[in-house]
C-alpha cells in the first residue's frame, strides 16, 4: 500500500501519488508527463509544454500543454473521429499508396457527410457538406475553390501533371461568383439543365442544343454570335424548336446573304432606316400587291391566266400535269374538273397535286385526292384539305377512259414557247405522261413527261382559308 507520494531516482525522477504516476525527465520539473486515471479513464498528459509522441519536432502553431504533436506519421487502423478543425499542411491526401513506385496502384477515397445505416426514425434529413475558401479581411482577395485533374502525358511511366480545370471565386462582392473552366469544357446532363443567369466571355461550340425559358439575354458591346470560321457556313434563328419555323438565314459564303424567310411586321410608329413604313402601308400596298395573293374563299379559281376555252379528250392511262402557282399560303378543300362528253360507264379520273421538281418538272407528291366518275356530263369534285405554301405546284389528271375534259389556253406559261413557232397555240402547258394507270399516284413523278403545247385539262382548286 502507498503512502501519499514516493519519489524516486534524482534529478530524473519518477514521482508516485495517490493522484497518478509523474516523470519528470531531463531535470525538467517544470515539464513532465503524467499516467492517471479520470473518471475511468486512463489518462497519459504533460504538464508545462504541449505533449510530443514520435520523432522530435517542434510545433508550427500556438500549442499548449493541452496539445499534441506528432512528430512522424500516424496510421489509423479504424476511425478517426475529428470532434474539431483538422487544419492540414500543404495538403490533406486520402487513400492508400501515397508516394509509391507504380508497383501498387494508389487507391482513392471519398469525401462525404456522415450516414445514417439504420435504424426506425422515418423523414429524416441528410448532412449537409460545406466546402469553403478562407476568410480574408477588407479588399483583400477572396480565397477561391480550386478543382484540379491529372492530365493523360502518353503511354509509358512518365509522371503525369495536375491541371486546373474549374476556379469558383467571387468577383467583387458576395452576389457575383465567376466559375472558370481552364480547358474546353463540355456540359453535359441526362435529364434538364436549368441555368438562372449566365455571363461569359469566351466561346460556345457544340451541336443542336435546345435552351429554353432563358428569360433575357443580355450581350455586352461587341459580342459576336457566330456560327463557323469559314465560308458556306449558315446560321438560323428559329422560333418553336429545333424543328419549328427559320425566320432569318444568315449564310456566309462568296457572296454574303440574309435571307428573311417569314413576313415582318412593323408596329406603328416604328421606323427602318429611319422611315416610318406602317405610315406609307397603302402606298406600299398599291405598288407591290399580288393579284394572285386576292382570291376569294368557298370560290374556284384558275390556276393561270387564260386567253381562251376548249375541249379535251383525255387519253386513257396518261397524266397530265399542270402548273399552280401558289402567291401565298392557303389550304384547298376541293379539286374539280367539268366533263365535257361522258366517258363509258363506271369510267373514273384521278385527281392530285405535285410539288415542283427539278427545273420545273413534278417532283414529290403532295396529295392523291382520289378518284371521281366521268362516265356522266357534270363539273365532278374530289374533297380534300390541304394546306400549301408559297410556290409552284403540279395539278395532275390521268383517267382510265377517254372522257372529253374543258380546257383552257393561258396567255402566260412559266414553262415556255415552242422554239419552232410563238404562235399562241406553240405556249407550252403541261407535262403529259404516257403509260400511267388511274390507280394511286406515283410518289415521286414519273420521269420521262413530254412538254405539250396547247389547251389543258382545267383543274380547278377551291380555297378553303388563306393563311
Amino acid at each position: 500500500m502507498l503512502g501519499s507520494s514516493i519519489q524516486i531516482g534524482g534529478s530524473n525522477s519518477v514521482l508516485v501519488s495517490g493522484s497518478g504516476v509523474d516523470i519528470f525527465a531531463s531535470g525538467d520539473l517544470d515539464d513532465y508527463f503524467s499516467f492517471s486515471v479520470t473518471s475511468n479513464r486512463p489518462l497519459f498528459s504533460a504538464t508545462g509544454n504541449y505533449l510530443v509522441l514520435g520523432k522530435d519536432a517542434t510545433t508550427g502553431h500556438s500549442l499548449d500543454a493541452d496539445d499534441v504533436l506528432f512528430g512522424e506519421d500516424i496510421e489509423v487502423d479504424g476511425v478517426l473521429y475529428a470532434d474539431g478543425n483538422v487544419i492540414g499542411g500543404s495538403a490533406i491526401i486520402l487513400g492508400t499508396n501515397e508516394g509509391g513506385d507504380g508497383s501498387a496502384a494508389p487507391v482513392g477515397n471519398i469525401i462525404r457527410a456522415s450516414d445514417i445505416v439504420g435504424g426506425t426514425t422515418s423523414n429524416v434529413a441528410g448532412a449537409d457538406i460545406t466546402i469553403s475558401a478562407g476568410l480574408g479581411t477588407g479588399t483583400g482577395d477572396a480565397g477561391t475553390i480550386i478543382f484540379q485533374l491529372p492530365e493523360i502525358v502518353g503511354a509509358g511511366s512518365t509522371i503525369q501533371t495536375r491541371a486546373t480545370v474549374l476556379t469558383m471565386d467571387m468577383v467583387a462582392s458576395t452576389t457575383d461568383m465567376s466559375f472558370i473552366f481552364t480547358p474546353n469544357t463540355t456540359v453535359s446532363s441526362s435529364g434538364t439543365l436549368t441555368i438562372a443567369s449566365h455571363t461569359r466571355s469566351g466561346t460556345i461550340a457544340g451541336g443542336d442544343v435546345p435552351i429554353t425559358a432563358v428569360g433575357d439575354m443580355t450581350f455586352t458591346a461587341g459580342s459576336i454570335i457566330a456560327a463557323g470560321a469559314t465560308d458556306t457556313n449558315t446560321l438560323l434563328f428559329k422560333a418553336g424548336g429545333l424543328a419549328g419555323t427559320t425566320f432569318i438565314t444568315l449564310t456566309s459564303n462568296a457572296t454574303d446573304v440574309c435571307t428573311i424567310n417569314e413576313n415582318i411586321a412593323v408596329d406603328a410608329g416604328k421606323t427602318i432606316d429611319g422611315v416610318d413604313i406602317s405610315a406609307h402601308a397603302a402606298d406600299i400596298d398599291a405598288h407591290m400587291t399580288d393579284l394572285f395573293q386576292t382570291v376569294r374563299t368557298g370560290e374556284y379559281f384558275q390556276p393561270l391566266p387564260i386567253y381562251a376555252k376548249s375541249t379535251l379528250a383525255l387519253t386513257a392511262d396518261t397524266i397530265y400535269a399542270i402548273p399552280f402557282f401558289v402567291a401565298r399560303s392557303m389550304t384547298i378543300d376541293r379539286l374539280a374538273i367539268d366533263v365535257a362528253v361522258a366517258a363509258a360507264g363506271g369510267a373514273i379520273a384521278r385527281l392530285g397535286i405535285y410539288a415542283d421538281g427539278t427545273n420545273l418538272y413534278p417532283g414529290a407528291l403532295v396529295v392523291d385526292a382520289g378518284t371521281v366518275a366521268v362516265d356522266a356530263v357534270a363539273v365532278v369534285a374530289a374533297t380534300i384539305s390541304q394546306a400549301l405554301t408559297k410556290g409552284w405546284y403540279w395539278l395532275v389528271v390521268v383517267s382510265d377512259n377517254t372522257p372529253t375534259l374543258d380546257t383552257h389556253a393561258p396567255d402566260w406559261s412559266p414553262l415556255g414557247w415552242n422554239a419552232a413557232s410563238f404562235s399562241t397555240s406553240s405556249v407550252y402547258t403541261n407535262w403529259v405522261k404516257a403509260a400511267v394507270t388511274s390507280g394511286a399516284l406515283a410518289d415521286p413523278f414519273a420521269a420521262g413527261a413530254t412538254l405539250t403545247a396547247g389547251g389543258y385539262p382545267a383543274v380547278l382548286p377551291r380555297l378553303l382559308t388563306l393563311d
